[in-house]
């Protein structure tokens, strides 16, 4: 008799993870509790983005037990979901993970504690889910391989979707067979295009995500069926969406977690694409140039690094975190990049613009400096002055990457630089340490205790409006 097909066998190790599988460990749960600090940091930071704001004006809510940024008043966990997973997203500055080609964590966390805030599980329960989540998010991006994204599609949503929907139905404790139609849901919900970065649209991906996690399991959980093969069979999702490699997702969910790992979450130390980051850390190395004197300024990174940076010459604060000549020219003049660069305002600066023109960026598969091996990424960048004079340095693991992470003080400092100007220096302290020891909470529903009845943000022009 044959035994199980592939398809049939990754849905019952989906289904095994996310219903039985181990919780974290201590370190990972730690990390767990950083990641849920930083994610509410950006989310309170850009929820009065555009996208975040439009999606507030455009839809009405329906009351609920779920807590929402930016605003008074609580609505369906859903509902939640959405809202705060695009405000978590909304500044590109949202923590990424190599192991699913994306942004894990604004999704999973908007969508865990939207249903925290329904069913006050534990936090020790909730940062368990959130390692749940992140393993089976690994497992679709290596049945989907990097053919999926070359081809356009958006991982942080086409994999956070599905990871999102393991995470909350660990913490919702579905029936084995309600997970599995939850996660066939899922599949089904999964989207996102790559041609709208740099647009509100890519924001949006995270919160739709989030959503369809959550409604996933609520479909699952009252019923709703889906086929058991939706990821892996020929019609399934990993073979309409990437190469189908079904024995490769099965080998991810065998392996180790991917918090225990090399390459576990990396924190954003800069508001913009993360394809950018280590050639801003390689600028700052360098020694400060006089802006005149510089020719050209040369950037070398891998094979596929451009895709994202697609904007040579932006107009908005959102197409600068997409741009390389941009995030380059203002990390040399600034020593620094922050939110405050990536307004409308500040990417037609004169002087940045100027310098923006004399950088050039180009792929190689081998660094034009050090050896020749690297691994996730490099980025090699060539300061040529008139007189002559050349600076160059390299950077493969940039701050905030899991082998180079930031401390808890960062992590603090980063949450306060987000929050101060909406909560105050006690309150953003006093959040940000509630946040990072989640794991501890005897009731996770107590994660925005601090943040409730936050003040309306200053009228100013937004950040990248």
């Amino acid at each position: 008799m044959p035994g199980p097909s592939a398809a049939s066998r990754l849905t019952a190790a989906l289904i095994e993870r996310t219903v039985a599988g181990p919780g974290v460990d201590e370190a990972g749960a730690a990390l767990v509790g950083r990641a849920v600090a930083d994610t509410v940091a950006v989310m309170l930071a850009g929820a009065h983005e555009p996208a975040p704001v439009g999606l507030r004006e455009a839809l009405t809510p329906p009351p609920g037990p779920a807590f929402v940024v930016g605003v008074r008043g609580r609505t369906a966990p859903d509902h939640a979901a959405l809202l705060n997973g695009a405000a978590a997203h909304a500044l590109d500055f949202d923590d990424v993970c190599h192991s699913v080609k994306g942004h894990p964590s604004t999704v999973l966390v908007p969508a865990l504690l939207a249903v925290a805030d329904r069913t006050a599980p534990t936090g020790r329960d909730l940062v368990d889910a959130y390692g749940v989540g992140l393993d089976v998010g690994a497992a679709v991006w290596s049945g989907f391989g990097p053919d999926h994204y070359a081809r356009g599609w958006h991982a942080t949503s086409t994999v956070g979707v599905v990871a999102a929907t393991a995470g909350v139905a660990r913490l919702l404790r579905l029936s084995a067979a309600q997970v599995g139609h939850a996660l066939g849901v899922a599949a089904s919900f999964a989207g996102g295009l790559r041609q709208n970065f740099g647009t509100d649209t890519k924001v949006l991906h995270a919160g739709i995500a989030a959503e369809g996690a959550v409604r996933a399991c609520l479909l699952g959980a009252a019923g709703v069926t889906s086929e058991g093969a939706a990821l892996g069979g020929p019609l399934g999702m990993l073979h309409v969406l990437g190469a189908g490699d079904v024995e490769g997702a099965l080998g991810a969910l065998a392996g180790p977690s991917v918090l225990t790992g090399r390459r576990g979450l990396n924190v954003k130390r800069y508001p913009c694409c993360y394809f950018a980051h280590r050639a801003v850390d390689a600028v700052l190395e360098l020694p400060v140039p006089v802006p005149d004197d510089v020719a050209w300024i040369e950037v070398t990174v891998p094979p596929g690094s451009l895709s994202a940076l697609k904007y040579d010459d932006p107009h908005t604060g959102l197409e600068g975190k997409f741009s390389g000549p941009y995030v380059i020219a203002a990390a040399m003049l600034q020593r620094e990049l922050t939110l405050a660069d990536f307004t409308d305002a500040a990417v037609a600066r004169p002087g940045v613009r100027e310098l923006a023109r004399r950088v050039r960026w180009s792929e190689s598969p081998t660094p034009p400096l050090g050896a020749a091996e690297w691994q996730d990424g490099y980025a090699v960048v060539r300061v040529e002055h008139r007189d002559g004079r050349v600076d160059q340095t390299r950077v493969d693991v940039p701050r905030g990457h899991a082998q180079n992470p930031l401390d808890d003080h960062e992590i603090e400092a980063k949450f306060r630089s987000c929050t101060e100007h909406l909560l105050g220096t006690e309150r953003a302290i006093r959040a940000a340490r509630r946040l990072r020891t989640i794991a501890t909470a005897e009731d996770a529903s107590t994660w925005s205790v601090d943040l409730d009845r936050h003040p309306e943000p200053p009228t100013e022009e937004s950040g990248s409006s």
